[in-house]
């Protein structure tokens, strides 16, 4: 639990099954928050998803790189 953002203590109980959560020290972490606008805090004022390196997706997938250009990329 100590890995995990105040957000991600919260959210993380709505998964049943957890595979990875992003817990290398050198990840930058947005620290989500219902209050902020654009997803929590986790897109960008465009609707897009701001990506980090190393951190997770849906708590099954980490962030390695970039794959293309635009919002599916």
């Amino acid at each position: 639990m100590k890995d995990l953002t105040d957000y991600e203590k919260g959210e993380i109980l709505d998964f049943n099954h957890i595979y990875f959560v992003g817990k290398r020290k050198d990840v930058k972490k947005i620290k989500g928050n219902p209050l902020y606008p654009y997803n929590f805090g986790y897109d960008d004022d465009q609707g897009d998803y701001k990506v980090v390196m190393g951190d997770h997706v849906g708590y099954r997938y980490e962030v390695l790189s970039f794959l293309g250009k635009g919002s599916f990329g």
